[in-house]
């Protein structure tokens, strides 16, 4: 989903916002017959490792971001 441009990351100092790019990415509901919903949520976040080798780097996040224009 992230290789898509459905959600992408955003680093903020010790954590990350996970932004779902909800006009692109919906689901359907349980019932059929039924139309699709949008996901409810648009953005969390989530904390980054203490290590800062193990964190994603933001060059990459943002040009992820550009390159799917979220």
């Amino acid at each position: 989903m992230f290789d898509a441009g459905l959600w992408t990351a955003i680093p903020k100092s010790d954590h990350i916002l996970i932004h779902v790019a909800k006009p692109r990415f919906t689901e359907s509901p349980p019932m059929a017959g039924s139309s699709p919903t949008s996901i409810s949520a648009s953005s969390t976040s989530t904390t980054t490792p203490d290590q800062a080798r193990l964190r994603p780097d933001a060059a990459y996040l943002a040009w992820h971001r550009s390159r799917h224009r979220i």
